[in-house]
């Protein structure tokens, strides 16, 4: 039988518990900061609809991670530019905290009108995926079809 030292055994002590403090406690499923950030496809289908639930990130700096993706859900989904999508209510995956600071899409509100860019979850998953997440509780809205989305900016005119 191969017996660890204590120097050995206390690393890994140390190690599992550096990893279950990386999950907070607020938090439905967290997942450690992984992947590089990813930009938007060319492709993507830009979408307006109305907030019925969002989750909420973190407190910058209350967490061991720097950044947070929240979810939302949009529904009266109207396609202003792209392919039709499979239903007018959606799950969104989006940043909530970049970097220790507040995304603008932490100031969201239920009811609010967005104009979002998506690209399908499916697509992103692997750039996007393995950051910390904040998942809505509901499970039907989290069997929706699901898109990362970025917020369109208003066209000056």
């Amino acid at each position: 039988m191969n017996r660890l030292s204590p120097s050995a055994l206390a690393a890994m002590l140390g190690l599992l518990l550096a990893g279950s403090a990386a999950v907070a406690p607020h938090s439905a499923r967290a997942q450690p900061s992984k992947k590089p950030h990813g930009k938007p496809s060319p492709a993507a289908i830009v979408v307006q609809g109305k907030i019925k639930a969002l989750t909420q990130p973190p407190r910058p700096g209350s967490v061991p991670y720097k950044d947070a993706v929240i979810a939302i859900q949009l529904i009266g989904v109207k396609v202003l530019r792209g392919s039709k999508l499979p239903g007018s209510s959606l799950l969104i995956y989006t940043w909530g905290m970049k970097d220790n600071k507040r995304a603008p899409a932490a100031f969201y509100k239920r009811g609010q009108t967005l104009t979002l860019m998506l690209q399908p979850w499916g697509k992103v998953e692997e750039t996007y995926g393995g950051y910390n997440r904040i998942d809505l509780e509901d499970e039907d809205v989290l069997a929706l079809p699901t898109f990362w989305g970025q917020a369109v900016p208003p066209v000056r005119r």
